[in-house]
């Protein structure tokens, strides 16, 4: 059982540090990708599943509307746990928060209601936002992230 908490953030905070997440694990991969170029270890299937990570984890920058600084959200983080005397949190468990993270904005920009009762505002502001935010969704719940051990 993983211990879990409850973040309470602005939509706006939990697209940008879950953007930045996933970010980081693209860069990873291709770093492992990268070191296994041009050696017996790039057709192993670790190698592989990181390549298609890299792949499905190439973002275009977002362009975050500021109305999402104002619209507060919860979501569910995984915590870190100790292995190996280390305490650490899996590239698996920090995919999990950051399409939390993401979720949790998309479903508050998808169910925010303005103040003026205005429909249109949250169709003009947040159509671009919430499409790229299920596509970067998509993609990173297809990602796999196997251990170097096997």
């Amino acid at each position: 059982m993983h211990k879990t908490r409850e973040v309470q953030t602005t939509a706006m905070a939990a697209i940008t540090d879950g953007m930045a997440i996933l970010q980081e694990l693209h860069d990873e991969a291709d770093e492992i990708v990268e070191g296994a170029s041009g050696t017996g270890r790039a057709a192993t299937p670790f190698v592989l599943a990181m390549e298609e990570n890299v792949n499905q984890l190439d973002f275009p920058e977002l362009d975050i509307p500021g109305e999402t600084e104002d619209i507060k959200i919860t979501y569910i983080e995984e915590m870190p746990t100790k292995s190996w005397g280390r305490t650490h949190l899996s590239r698996e468990k920090r995919r999990n928060n950051a399409v939390n993270m993401l979720q949790a904005a998309l479903d508050a920009l998808t169910s925010y209601d303005f103040p003026d009762g205005n429909e249109t505002d949250r169709e003009e502001l947040f159509t671009d936002i919430t499409g790229e935010l299920e596509q970067a969704i998509e993609a990173a719940e297809s990602t796999e992230w196997p251990s170097m051990r096997g």
